[in-house]
């Protein structure tokens, strides 16, 4: 996730849950995210949409008032910006994933939300945007190629039957 931290810095929590909210606040701080945006209701979140035009993933509930299936994700999936960016859904335990949406998100994880899971599932999300030239997304240098280290004496593949 160290990789995550220098890129995304503009993030929008629409959880109904606290603890979920707290969760991923304090994950996206401790990897340096430094706008992190955390929206009471859907009004509030379209609110905060507008305020920040640089918002950079979206993650939100995928059901009850307040989520990706109400009028949040109307509103989103309408906007010409804000439909194409990468979207991290969040369902309760023991909930089936809505399969209806007209706004499915890139990732689905379950609440309560594992802080580790979350940020892994973040960090996969936002590489997969950067590798796919999203334009929401800072361009990345391409890797550099790494030769595989061997320990004198060791044996490659080939010397190996």
């Amino acid at each position: 996730t160290d990789t995550v931290a220098p890129a995304l810095q503009h993030v929008l929590i629409a959880v109904a849950n606290r603890a979920d909210r707290k969760t991923l606040f304090d994950g996206l701080d401790l990897i340096g995210c430094r706008h992190l945006h955390s929206a009471r209701d859907a009004q509030q979140a379209v609110a905060l949409l507008q305020q920040d035009p640089e918002i950079q993933l979206v993650v939100a509930d995928m059901v009850g008032d307040f989520g990706l299936g109400s009028r949040l994700g109307e509103t989103i999936h309408r906007h010409p910006v804000w439909r194409d960016l990468p979207l991290l859904g969040i369902v309760p335990a023991g909930t089936r994933i809505p399969r209806d949406l007209r706004l499915q998100p890139k990732a689905v994880l379950r609440s309560p939300i594992d802080g580790e899971e979350a940020m892994a599932t973040i960090a996969r999300l936002f590489t997969l945007s950067e590798s796919s030239a999203d334009p929401v997304a800072p361009p990345q240098s391409p890797p550099t190629p790494v030769e595989p280290v061997l320990q004198p004496g060791a044996a490659t593949l080939e010397e190996v039957d």
